[in-house]
C-alpha cells in the first residue's frame, strides 16, 4: 500500500527566469506515443497570474489520485494523493484568487500524465517558472532517461554548481509538475532515494517501475 500524501515543497510563482525551452507550443494539444528512449518535450511560458482561470482533473494513477491542473497556456500544477478533497484543497490554497474550474482542457493533459506511468511520452505546454538555477535543474532533470537515476552531487555538476547539491535538492521539491520535470529519478549519492514529497515509497515504486518498463521495452 503506498503511504498517504506528504505536503510538497511550493512551486516557482514569484521568482524570475527564462522559461524551459520545448517543442510544443502553448496551446498545442497533448499527443501520446510509446516510448522509445528519448525524453518528452514540454514548454513552458510566463508565469501563472494568480487571477487566471484554471481549470483542473483528477484521474485514478498507479501511486494514487493524480490532480493535473492548467491553464490557457499549459499545466501549471501536479499533485498525488489519496482524497480528492485534499488535492483540491491544496490546488485551492496554491491558486488563492484565482478562478478554479473542474474538467475544461484538464482533462486530456490528466490522461497524457497519467500515460507517463505506462511509459508513454508526450509533449505538453507548461506554465511554469524559476530562478535560473531552478531552470537549469529542471532542464537537467528532463534529460535524465526513463530507467535511470543521476545524485543530487551529479545534477549540480552538471549545471555548473558543483557546491551547490542542497539547492539542487531544493529545486526537485520545488518542483510544481512531477512526472514531466521526473524529480524522482534523482537520489542520493550512496544510492538511496533521498526525500520525495509524495513519500519515499512512492519513489522508491517509481524508480523499479521505470526500470521494469525500460527492460520490458
Amino acid at each position: 500500500m503506498m503511504p498517504k500524501r506528504v505536503e510538497r515543497g511550493g512551486g516557482s510563482g514569484h521568482s524570475t527566469g527564462s522559461p524551459l525551452q520545448g517543442r510544443a507550443g502553448a496551446h498545442e494539444a497533448p499527443r501520446r506515443k510509446q516510448k522509445q528512449g528519448r525524453r518528452a518535450a514540454s514548454a513552458v511560458n510566463k508565469a501563472i497570474s494568480p487571477n487566471d482561470t484554471v481549470t483542473y482533473a483528477i484521474v485514478d494513477s498507479p501511486i494514487g489520485r493524480l490532480l493535473v491542473a492548467a491553464t490557457e497556456r499549459g499545466i501549471s500544477w501536479v499533485d498525488v494523493g489519496d482524497s480528492d478533497d485534499e488535492l483540491i484543497k491544496g490546488l485551492r490554497f496554491r491558486h488563492q484568487r484565482g478562478n478554479i474550474i473542474r474538467g475544461g482542457r484538464a482533462i486530456p493533459f490528466a490522461e497524457a500524465v497519467k500515460g507517463l506511468f505506462d511509459g508513454y511520452e508526450t509533449q505538453l505546454p507548461l506554465d511554469i517558472r524559476g530562478t535560473d538555477f531552478q531552470l537549469d535543474v529542471w532542464r537537467t532533470i528532463q534529460r535524465i532517461p526513463q530507467g535511470e537515476t543521476r545524485s543530487y552531487s551529479e545534477v549540480a555538476r552538471l549545471v555548473g554548481r558543483p557546491s551547490a547539491v542542497r539547492a539542487v535538492a531544493n529545486a526537485c521539491a520545488s518542483n510544481p509538475v512531477p512526472f514531466i520535470i521526473p524529480c524522482h529519478r534523482v537520489i542520493r549519492k550512496d544510492g538511496e532515494p533521498g526525500g520525495y514529497g509524495f513519500g519515499i515509497q512512492r519513489k522508491e515504486w517509481l524508480i523499479e517501475h521505470e526500470q521494469k518498463l525500460v527492460h520490458r521495452n
